[in-house]
């Protein structure tokens, strides 16, 4: 495995990991190897690596992962980027037992030769650099601690309001945009390579997989008119999806950012030795270790997974003469429905809800078929009607443990591993929230709302307060919602944008959100709270529920609002 250059130093130690927790068990097998030039040796090793574990027989679905941890392998020069490195292709998607489900795919070159040629030449003209050779691009800053990908595309370029049409020449436009994906190394989880990934036509590439905490930034920048080369240098506003021309892909927010894992198809003409630089600025930068396996890819559209459809993700011929409004598929299916509800337990809808809010990590184990789907809701509802406080505490641990490892293990053995390991502890745990609950504590439910997602969170325990404790005695009316960029820090305007602020939270607040057959309603917020950017919402029930709670709050003058507010806060305040 290791050839001439590469020598092995001391014994190979064997150690069983994960018995202990509730992921799957694996065996790690830890060695030292010596080479007097990494430079030269890393990427063969990898290879190497790659190609006798790509023939290995495992009696479980698995994979075989290289990590390279010692920083000594790794270059220690200071540079600072890694500008124009050519791309064939990105994706967006998820992993799990060594296969990439990519939900979201776009190549460098699509369409004819000419729209390719004019693609490239809108990139250069809004980038405001004639050099540029590739129609897409991924420049890592590493001194900025970034990645940007940048392509263009043809979707006909800046729109001109009803008041700017005599203001514009149609002819001075550029009708094409530039788009910027930026990942900051903060956001990275885990980074995998893949040095012989099989492509479509049966050649052999280069893929880097990035797990992400959160979705990528994207941007889209336009210019009005050929004068305004000033602003070359900026990335634009921002957007929740990227701009398809191509009718069948104009929905595919939910596949971008529900999406875990983002990969990079490099070009094979990148140099060895570029890639090495590279991998090793990321390993310092992103303070991560370097991970090596194959990894099999299938191309599974947003369509494909379960019963989140998606409107124009269907690849059906549709005639000309002839619009389809509604999806193909129920995006509900009925019966799941139908079983859950019979339950009458809000807090199972709300947990079953949590679960999938996490995204494709989730439904590409439950919803990849109805076989699937129903096999784990009845799981789910049978353990309910055993023990209903156990059933509900284990899928909280669940859900933080979806949240909190770097690889989803199997959720049916996760969900039995978490079940038996609370049987053993159901005497303790009965004992702490009795006690809790004579303290004044109270679990309330918390959403997270980001311009790309709606995260139900599992409910925390807090000290209550006058509204809590008044009108939400089983916790099953009040959420406590916050409102959050995509990386946890405030909405702001300079980063996020008037129309992503406005549609995240003006939208949200105004018509409340729905989970289950529940609507939530904006009730109130303490003063704290608003500062932070957070509020409560209650179920309206028929209608008007949260209103008449408000009017019994007591007596506010209507005239100075600030003080209105605030005043109307205070009922909101943690108190025993």
């Amino acid at each position: 495995m290791f050839g001439k250059r590469v020598e092995v130093c001391g014994a190979i130690t064997q150690r069983q990991m994960g018995e202990n927790d509730y992921c799957e068990p694996w065996t790690e097998l830890n060695l030292e190897v010596m080479s007097r030039h990494w430079h030269l040796n890393l990427l063969p090793l990898a290879m190497r690596f790659q190609l006798i574990t790509q023939n290995l027989k495992f009696t479980t679905p698995c994979n075989a992962v290289l990590q390279v941890t010692n920083k000594q392998v790794f270059l220690e020069d200071c540079i600072a980027a890694h500008m124009f490195l050519p791309l064939e292709a990105f994706h967006f998607g998820s992993l799990f037992k060594g296969r990439f489900l990519s939900h979201f795919s776009r190549a460098a070159c699509m369409g004819t030769s000419l729209e390719q040629s004019h693609s490239l030449q809108i990139l250069r003209i809004l980038r405001s650099c004639p050099t540029i050779v590739d129609p897409m691009f991924v420049d890592f800053e590493h001194d900025r601690d970034i990645f940007i990908v940048r392509f263009a595309v043809l979707d006909g370029g800046f729109r001109p309001k009803n008041n700017e049409n005599a203001k514009i020449s149609t002819a001075s436009v550029i009708p094409g945009s530039s788009v910027a994906l930026k990942v900051r190394y903060a956001s990275i989880r885990r980074i995998l390579i893949d040095l012989r990934a099989k492509l479509p036509n049966g050649k052999y590439g280069r893929r880097i997989y990035f797990h992400l905490n959160y979705p990528p930034e994207i941007r889209k920048y336009q210019r009005k008119t050929d004068e305004d080369e000033d602003k070359g240098s900026s990335d634009g506003n921002r957007w929740r999806t990227i701009p398809e021309n191509n009718d069948d892909r104009r929905d595919n927010c939910a596949a971008i950012n529900e999406s875990p894992y983002f990969c990079l198809e490099l070009q094979q003409r990148i140099p060895d030795h570029i890639l090495y630089q590279l991998i090793s600025r990321l390993r310092v930068r992103a303070v991560l270790s370097i991970e090596f396996a194959n990894l099999s890819y299938v191309d599974a559209p947003v369509r494909f997974v379960g019963c989140d459809h998606r409107i124009y993700a269907s690849d059906e011929i549709i005639s000309s003469n002839e619009q389809i409004s509604e999806p193909l598929f129920s995006p509900v299916d009925a019966e799941c429905e139908r079983k859950i509800r019979d339950c009458n337990v809000f807090g199972l809808e709300y947990l079953i809800a949590a679960l999938l809010s996490r995204g494709a990590v989730v439904k590409d184990q439950i919803l990849i078929d109805n076989k699937t789907r129903d096999a784990f809701i009845d799981m789910i509802l049978q353990t309910f009607r055993d023990n209903k406080e156990l059933t509900l505490e284990a899928l909280e641990r669940l859900i933080n443990m979806v949240d909190e490892t770097k690889q989803v293990p199997c959720l049916f053995t996760s969900f039995e591993k978490i079940r038996n390991s609370l049987l053993r502890q159901k005497d303790v745990m009965e004992e702490i929230y009795q006690e809790n609950k004579r303290e004044g504590y109270q679990h309330v439910r918390k959403v997270i709302i980001t311009p790309t997602r709606v995260l139900l969170v599992v409910p925390e325990l807090l000290m209550g307060n006058r509204v809590l404790r008044t009108f939400d005695k089983d916790g099953n009316g009040a959420l406590r919602i916050q409102f959050r960029d995509d990386d946890g820090t405030p909405l702001r305007l300079n980063t996020v944008g008037l129309f992503l602020i406005q549609s995240t939270t003006f939208n949200t607040l105004s018509r409340g959100i729905y989970i289950g057959d529940r609507h939530f309603v904006y009730l109130g917020s303490s003063n704290s709270q608003m500062r932070d950017n957070g509020c409560y919402f209650y179920d309206d029930g028929k209608g008007g529920q949260a209103h008449k709670i408000r009017e019994q709050l007591g007596k506010f003058d209507r005239c100075n609002i600030p003080k209105m507010m605030s005043r109307m806060g205070q009922c909101f305040t943690q108190a025993k």
